[in-house]
């Protein structure tokens, strides 16, 4: 996944018929070296893409109120604290927010986890402002 370069991150989202019609998606952990290209397929489908890095340099504080501005919250499973998960977890039970965990970091797990569902979560979301 890494391999894929810009010009084919461009090509791919923009052949995809897919709007996230402005809707904040918080990517809690992750490869910090993906998130540029994972910021420029959600921008391109007309989405946000925020970053926590579940907290390795940034807070628990910061992470509660990352979530609280995102409409939803996804997570790799392979590369995130556990720590950062249950906290994902507890708050957006509690709040009602929508969360999905990601097979794994990079661009496929993320596309595919926005086209197996996360759409119709970040619509939902959308709506219920």
């Amino acid at each position: 996944e890494d391999a894929l370069s810009d010009t084919r991150i461009l090509s791919i989202s923009k052949n995809s018929q897919f709007d996230l019609s402005g809707n904040r998606i918080l990517y809690v952990g992750g490869r910090q070296r993906l998130i540029g290209r994972l910021q420029t397929l959600v921008r391109n489908w007309n989405g946000i893409l925020d970053h926590h890095d579940g907290g390795i340099d940034q807070s628990m504080r910061e992470l509660n109120q990352a979530i609280s501005k995102a409409d939803v919250v996804v997570f790799p499973i392979d590369c995130v604290s556990h720590n950062a998960v249950n906290r994902v977890k507890q708050i957006c039970n509690h709040t009602m927010k929508p969360f999905a965990p990601l097979r794994s970091t990079g661009l496929g797990s993320l596309i595919l986890g926005l086209q197996n569902g996360l759409k119709h979560f970040a619509l939902s979301a959308h709506q219920n402002r």
